[in-house]
């Protein structure tokens, strides 16, 4: 009654989420303990070394991954669904982030394109969604 796959999808995107929540936190602790300048500012991140920024990039990325193939392989029927809600929500968190704390303008633009298709990667490389088509695949 209560397992269509909308609902299973739904529970999926918080399960995804949390994984992702909590594969972000570790790494940020991680590179916060291990990379110079990257804990010393507080609201501004414009002096934080480039390779730090990259580091907590890649972060982002794999944080999606992880989320991305959680809520794929929980939601089965409606995977794409709960893959995209998974990356749309890291997407929009992101954006927030960065209009909360100041940012050097080329993270800015990336962080934000990396959500969703790191989600989708995740997702693909777990089993639970196929490839991206085109208008002219078959």
């Amino acid at each position: 009654m209560y397992n269509t796959p909308y609902l299973r999808a739904l529970v999926a995107v918080v399960v995804g989420m949390a994984a992702a929540v909590i594969v972000l936190g570790a790494w940020q602790v991680i590179v916060y303990s291990a990379m110079p300048g990257a804990g010393t500012t507080q609201g501004d991140l414009r002096e934080v070394p480039t390779v730090t920024l990259l580091v907590l990039l890649a972060g982002y990325a794999c944080a999606a991954a992880v989320g991305g193939a959680v809520a794929g392989r929980l939601a089965r029927a409606a995977a794409a669904w709960a893959v995209v809600a998974v990356g749309g929500v890291q997407t929009l968190v992101a954006i927030g982030n960065l209009l909360n704390i100041a940012h050097p303008a080329w993270f800015m633009l990336v962080s934000p394109l990396v959500h969703l298709p790191s989600a989708w990667l995740g997702a693909r490389l777990a089993g639970a969604v196929g490839p991206l088509r085109g208008p002219t695949d078959g």
